[in-house]
């Protein structure tokens, strides 16, 4: 008898909305929905975004560099990994704290043709990372150079001139992350 008085009422309705009222009233609940899980997904992804910046370095004459590392989001970073112009070589961390302030291993970057020539640009240390739902940062720090006594560049990193490169989500990604 209940679905009988349910059926009559959509009828009802049906009758005195129109078919295209009652459509877009189903539209308007359906993106409303859709809409209040994006909001849900932006909200998880700026919890979990971790803001992981090079605060300090220390650079040797052989070439060999240690970065500073400090994560300020409320985010883990997972799969960190630092990277510089012209070199093979990569620091890596498998994660950094929220909070935390990490010293990485000194890696050799003497394979850079930054140390032996004239650059025209800057070079740049490389900073990925990502979050636990996998979406990938990057933190661009600008390195000059200055000749030292032996004829060979050192590096000057530009401390507080990084760039960060935030991961584009669409709504679909959002809406997945959100819950719908």
């Amino acid at each position: 008898m209940a679905d009988w008085v349910a059926w009559q009422t959509v009828a009802d309705w049906v009758g005195k909305l129109g078919v295209g009222g009652l459509g877009g009233w189903f539209l308007q609940r359906w993106v409303g929905v859709r809409d209040k899980a994006a909001d849900r997904g932006r909200a998880r992804v700026a919890e979990a975004r971790p803001d992981v910046l090079p605060v300090d370095g220390v650079f040797t004459g052989d070439h060999k560099a240690s970065l500073t590392l400090r994560n300020r989001g409320p985010g883990v970073a997972f799969d960190v990994r630092a990277t510089f112009s012209g070199s093979v070589a990569v620091i890596r961390l498998t994660q950094i704290e929220s909070g935390q302030t990490v010293e990485t291993r000194g890696v050799d970057l003497s394979d850079s043709p930054f140390f032996q020539q004239r650059a025209d640009a800057p070079g740049e240390f490389t900073l990925r990372f990502r979050d636990r739902f996998g979406h990938e940062y990057v933190v661009l720090l600008p390195v000059r150079q200055e000749r030292n006594a032996g004829g060979w560049f050192d590096p000057l990193p530009e401390w507080g001139r990084h760039r960060v490169v935030d991961p584009i989500l669409t709504k679909k990604q959002l809406r997945a992350i959100g819950g719908a």
